[in-house]
């Protein structure tokens, strides 16, 4: 989700008002809520879960994912953005 939005062209870009990124988040969450509803498949771990584990496991795990199309994509708007809010519902505690 863009805090951010291209406007126009020459790489001109406009801040996003707080309703709404609070509208991206709505949508996030109805989109999560409807698929549980609809008995789809979760979801794969995210990418954000990779970043708890071991350097070298990391690693690894960042290779193979970049290896693939959607992977880098994703890989590529994470490295380039200035924030990123995991948004995981994951039951399982973590520590550093």
């Amino acid at each position: 989700m863009p805090l951010a939005s291209a406007d126009g062209e020459g790489g001109a870009y406009r801040v996003l008002s707080q309703s709404a990124i609070e509208a991206e988040l709505d949508a996030i969450q109805a989109h999560a809520n409807a698929t549980a509803a609809a008995g789809e498949a979760p979801p794969p771990p995210p990418v954000g879960a990779l970043t708890c584990g071991e350097r070298a496991v990391w690693e690894e795990a960042r290779a193979q994912l970049a290896s693939t199309g959607e992977g880098a994509a994703t890989l590529a708007e994470i490295d380039e953005a200035l924030l990123v809010l995991a948004i995981d519902d994951s039951p399982e505690a973590v520590s550093i």
